[in-house]
């Protein structure tokens, strides 16, 4: 099925075509393909919003351009960023958004070191983690941190940055410190 734009919508879906495509130098050349098809998302559900309004003469109007541009740019976003969090580019990159992943799911529980050996299984030696621990807190992704509780006690874990829970006090990496969750007196 085709659709006629009405009036200047065609500019408007190359306006979002040309800013789109023109995204490629700021973007991972390994994504670069993905552009390509933004602009046909646009215009696919921009014609499928149409023909909903009026099958029998179905017109694209701005409004409905802006609103299928907007949708096509939210899911690239979407898409960079989930690309961006969890493809890596060999074992090692791999290694690290594991434990990362590990750290973030828990949200604002927060994770013992414990219970990140625990759920590697083995699958990650413990010189490579303590390497990756370090990394993740040298980037300040990763927190380690000491809360304490309503109860007094303290609660000494590793939470992501985004969900360090308010009043926690994080404790500076110190090189060749370890894996401890104890910090150094």
């Amino acid at each position: 099925m085709s659709a006629e734009w009405a009036t200047g919508v065609d500019d408007l879906f190359e306006d979002f075509d040309d800013r789109i495509r023109g995204m490629r130098k700021t973007i991972d050349p390994q994504y670069r393909p993905i552009l390509n098809r933004f602009g046909e998302n646009a215009a696919r559900l921009a014609l499928i919003v149409a023909v909903g309004c009026d099958p029998k003469e179905p017109i694209i109007t701005s409004e409905i351009q802006t609103w299928a541009n907007a949708v096509a740019e939210h899911s690239l976003q979407v898409i960079l960023r989930g690309a961006n969090d969890n493809i890596a580019d060999n074992d090692r990159a791999a290694e690290y958004l594991r434990v990362r992943q590990q750290v973030t799911r828990r949200g604002q529980s927060g994770i013992t070191t414990r219970d990140i050996v625990k759920n590697l299984r083995g699958s990650i030696d413990k010189r490579r983690l303590e390497d990756i621990l370090a990394m993740l807190r040298q980037a300040r992704e990763v927190h380690l941190a000491k809360l304490t509780m309503d109860s007094g006690q303290a609660r000494v874990r590793f939470w992501s940055a985004e969900s360090l829970p308010d009043g926690a006090t994080i404790i500076p990496h110190r090189v060749g410190e370890g894996l401890g969750e104890r910090p150094a007196a």
